[in-house]
C-alpha cells in the first residue's frame, strides 16, 4: 500500500534532551514541543527546518503535552512537575508538585501565563 512507503531521513538535529509530544501550528509552519529532560520548549520552523527558538522560564517542570490554539496565536504545554521542579506561588500543604500549563505567545515565543493545575497533567487538546 502507498501508506506504507518507505520513508527516508532527511536531516537529524540537535534538541534540548527528551523531546516529547510535538504539534505543530494550524499553518504548518512551526513545530513546538518540551524538552523534558531540559525544562524548555523548542519551537522547530518547518519552513527553514531550523530551530527558531528554545523556550525557558517559570512554569517549565518536565513539559510534556502540547495543544493550540484554534488561531494559532498559542501554544499550551502541560508540565508533569514530578521532580518538583516549580514551586507553586502558594503553599498549601499538599500541593509542593503540582503540574503546571505554560502560554507561549507564537509570535514571540515567550511564556505569557502560568496556570497551575492538580499533580501530573499529561495529555492536552484544544477545542476548535
Amino acid at each position: 500500500s502507498d501508506v506504507y512507503k518507505r520513508q527516508t531521513l532527511v536531516r537529524t538535529l540537535d534538541v534540548n534532551p527528551r523531546p516529547w509530544h510535538p504539534v505543530l501550528t494550524p499553518d504548518g509552519r512551526m513545530l513546538y514541543f518540551g524538552n523534558k529532560g531540559a525544562n524548555t520548549i523548542t519551537a522547530f520552523n518547518t519552513q527553514t527546518q531550523t530551530v527558531a527558538a528554545v523556550v525557558s522560564g517559570n512554569g517549565l517542570a518536565q513539559p510534556h503535552g502540547a495543544a493550540t490554539s484554534p488561531d494559532g496565536r498559542f501554544v499550551y504545554i502541560s508540565n508533569n512537575n514530578i521532580r518538583g521542579d516549580y514551586t507553586p506561588r502558594y503553599d498549601f500543604g499538599d500541593n509542593a508538585r503540582i503540574g503546571t500549563v505554560v502560554v507561549i505567545d507564537t509570535a514571540t515565543n515567550t511564556i505569557v501565563k502560568v496556570l497551575e493545575v492538580e499533580e501530573n497533567p499529561a495529555g492536552m487538546a484544544a477545542a476548535r
